[in-house]
């Protein structure tokens, strides 16, 4: 199978991901920028344009991976199913919930679907968590905190208090959510410092569990990203740390 790769920030680590796979042939990748595209060819065997529509008018593509800015996932998703191209997506796959329903017409349309890849469910850390949490084997858990660090930019992204959430924060949601089922947010306070430093922090409740959420861009630039959890149950802790990685 061919595939395709719209972007080159975490565009790369979906290209990582397509070698690992045996039933994929070919693997084409979009990015505006030339150069980089030339010196990613010298890493990965490859094939690399700047023609977006060369890869949307390529019947042998059947799938399109976006790792393109937030703006753009709509458009993008909906040009590849109307190309009859089925898509995986970066998290948020629309901005609010319009670009959703739109995307779902779309796939009622051509028959094609788009899926995202919500990551945090596969790391074994939050695996572990769940675990503790459904079978109870420290008893029910009372407090659970949450923290996400990162340097001012993600990826190519600043992270600014209108970019913070949308990219670095959603997978965290998404494990929280998936982990304690019936969260409703009971309070927010920002920390707006400039353009590229702010900070966010989230008070949850469920009904048995106070839940703590704070992520933050005022690291150094040379941090890279670390997350840590501290769940609190009846009859003990369990505490994750992880080195920051870049």
């Amino acid at each position: 199978m061919k595939v395709a790769v719209l972007g080159i920030g975490f565009g790369i680590v979906h290209i990582q991901t397509f070698l690992k796979n045996p039933d994929i042939d070919d693997i084409f990748v979009f990015s505006r920028s030339e150069e980089k595209l030339k010196a990613l060819k010298e890493q990965y065997p490859i094939q690399i344009t700047t023609n977006l529509l060369s890869i949307m008018e390529n019947e042998e593509i059947k799938l399109v991976s976006i790792a393109l800015p937030h703006l753009l996932h709509k458009e993008m998703a909906i040009m590849a199913m109307q190309h009859q191209k089925d898509v995986i997506c970066e998290i948020p796959v629309g901005i609010d919930m319009n670009e959703i329903r739109e995307i779902e017409e779309v796939e009622k349309l051509t028959g094609r679907q788009v899926m995202t890849n919500l990551f945090m469910r596969y790391r074994p850390c939050y695996q572990t968590l769940l675990q503790y949490v459904n079978e109870q084997k420290l008893g029910k858990l009372l407090e659970l905190r949450l923290k996400n660090n990162s340097g001012p930019v993600w990826g190519h992204h600043p992270l600014g208090i209108h970019q913070l959430i949308v990219e670095a924060g959603l997978s965290d949601f998404d494990a929280l959510s998936w982990i304690v089922s019936d969260l409703s947010i009971e309070n927010i306070n920002i920390n707006d410092v400039s353009a590229d430093i702010s900070s966010i922090h989230v008070t949850f409740h469920s009904a048995e569990t106070a839940i703590y959420y704070s992520c933050c861009s005022m690291m150094p630039a040379n941090y890279g990203v670390q997350e840590e959890y501290e769940a609190i149950f009846e009859n003990g802790i369990l505490h994750y740390q992880e080195t920051a990685w870049i």
